[in-house]
């Protein structure tokens, strides 16, 4: 199913931007639930991601819930037909 939304009567649909160089597939961060603590941000990088949350539990051996934080990048597009 595709989404769809209309913009001053002209359709256009939301897509993955995948055309643009450089445009990361997924923006990964973490947040620790015990104290706040956020991990970088990093581009298609999930692993470095799970090792700074495996640290931050060495360090804290309490903290042991984080939230993942996955961001896309998206691109409005003109549906077919609109100009």
């Amino acid at each position: 199913m595709s989404a769809r939304t209309v913009s001053k009567g002209a359709e256009w649909t939301p897509r993955e931007e995948t055309a643009a160089e450089g445009a990361p597939r997924g923006i990964f961060s973490a947040v620790c639930g015990g104290d706040g603590a956020e991990s970088p941000p990093l581009d298609d990088d999930r692993w470095r991601v799970e090792l700074w949350a495996l640290k931050h539990t060495g360090l804290h051996p309490a903290h042991r819930r984080f939230r993942l934080r996955v961001l896309g990048v998206w691109r409005g597009n003109p549906a077919p037909g609109n100009p």
